[in-house]
């Protein structure tokens, strides 16, 4: 059964000159900026992208899902989760890092990925798994500290 990906995408770009070199602190699960900075509204030249663009997913299927600026601009920091629908709390599947070099597991929030150092980076991807059958739509969501 093929169920709605609605890739959500609510970018924050942040114009920051700090950010936790070392991936999203323990304590810290919410995407909200931080750093003193407000959330802008749109994407501001960033993107998440599910590889070849589907409509739908297959439950238990991987896909490459990838973290990209649209624009010479490039990210310090960034935290990314799929979560179920509506509820920002629920994951939805499973994601796997590919470059542990850039990426890690956040200590606090088990179910998102962070940065694992301050570097500037135009991109990063992942595997996600897809959730099981019933679970409906699934939003991508992200944070980031822009250079």
């Amino acid at each position: 059964m093929r169920l709605l990906v609605k890739v959500a995408i609510l970018v924050l770009s942040l114009a920051c000159v700090h950010c936790y070199p070392y991936g999203s602190p323990g304590h810290h699960c919410s995407r909200d900026p931080g750093h003193g900075v407000r959330k802008k509204a749109g994407n501001n030249g960033f993107r998440i992208r599910v590889e070849d663009d589907p409509d739908t997913y297959a439950p238990g299927e991987e896909y490459t899902v990838s973290l990209t600026s649209t624009n010479p601009a490039k990210f310090l920091g960034f935290m990314l989760v799929a979560v179920r629908g509506a509820d920002e709390t629920e994951s939805a599947g499973n994601l796997e890092i590919i470059d542990t070099g850039i990426a890690k597991y956040s200590d606090g929030c088990p179910h998102a990925i962070t940065h694992t150092s301050d570097i500037p980076k135009l991109s990063v991807s992942f595997i996600w798994t897809a959730p099981p059958a019933g679970t409906g739509c699934v939003n991508f969501r992200d944070r980031k500290s822009v250079v």
